[in-house]
């Protein structure tokens, strides 16, 4: 069964893609990570680092065993060929599950046979929380994002943003641009503070035990109607995200009821923004 960990998160995310109403696969080949936001919330993603997979369990490499043909005709080896790692691994965690879950790997032409892996349950779970707090780069590239501003700054970008015809000399542009500017560490600041309390909210549901974590893929997969994972659960978040690497996949989506504070820092952003432009286009409306 896919299980719920809890943990409290800690600073720490496509080298696969994936939707949330569909199952999530794995690419296994470079073991990276990635990220899905609903309702607007789009970030970038980290690569997550290599690990080398364990070694076949004792079980595993002790499995050969001769086998009788017939009284005093001898021995000879099992063709048989012993189940991998990866199989080993499979079936241990997903139980009445497994046979679904392999069916849907082998829809998408991952063979468990040469499969590395995934890092261990124990060791997964140590490295979670720091995993799924937001790093310094997810940061940086919402600050660029939500404060982005063209330069050379044209009428051409004035008239498509803010739906105005625009024509205005070099001097009035500098002086726009320069405006704009000013706003830009309100708005940097504003990002800072929403993702401070996504890195509060992420452990609230880390420890409430509702973020989905499983080996291989997502599991289980999106549904629309009753069950064990709901897809309107993610449609209604206001920010979500899936995560992927060392073999695992980790779901988790934030609800503005369950996290106020988060969802009001969200709004401030858009505030921010929404300032800077408001003062702008009174700018221009002066300037022409």
């Amino acid at each position: 069964m896919a299980s719920s960990t809890h943990f409290s998160a800690a600073p720490a995310v496509l080298a696969i893609g994936c939707t949330l109403g569909a199952v999530a696969f794995l690419n296994f080949g470079d073991w990276g990570t990635s990220e899905v936001q609903a309702a607007g919330d789009s970030d970038h993603v980290d690569q997550a680092s290599h690990r080398t997979a364990p070694s076949l369990p004792d079980q595993v490499r002790g499995a050969r065993r001769p086998v009788t043909v017939s009284p005093g005709a001898g021995t000879i080896p099992s063709t048989a060929t012993p189940p991998s790692a990866a199989a080993i691994m499979l079936d241990s965690y997903y139980g009445a599950d497994a046979g679904e879950v392999r069916a849907a790997l082998a829809a998408q032409g991952i063979d468990l046979d040469t499969l590395t892996p995934p890092v261990p349950e124990a060791e997964f779970q140590t490295f979670l929380p720091y995993w799924m707090a937001m790093s310094a780069d997810e940061r940086e590239s919402r600050k660029l994002q939500e404060s982005a501003w063209p330069n050379p700054l044209t009428n051409e970008f004035l008239q498509a943003k803010f739906d105005l015809v625009v024509d205005l000399g070099p001097a009035e542009l500098a002086t726009i641009d320069s405006l704009a500017k000013l706003h830009t560490p309100d708005i940097i600041a504003a990002v800072d503070q929403y993702f401070d309390h996504l890195d509060v909210a992420l452990a609230m549901e880390l420890d409430a035990g509702r973020v989905l974590s499983s080996p291989f893929l997502a599991w289980p997969p999106a549904k629309n109607g009753p069950g064990a994972h709901d897809r309107a659960e993610f449609d209604t978040a206001f920010y979500s995200l899936m995560r992927a690497g060392q073999g695992w996949i980790v779901r988790a989506a934030l609800h503005s009821e369950d996290h106020p504070e988060a969802f009001a820092a969200r709004g401030s952003v858009a505030e921010a923004v929404g300032i800077r432009d408001h003062a702008i286009s009174k700018s221009i409306a002066h300037l022409q």
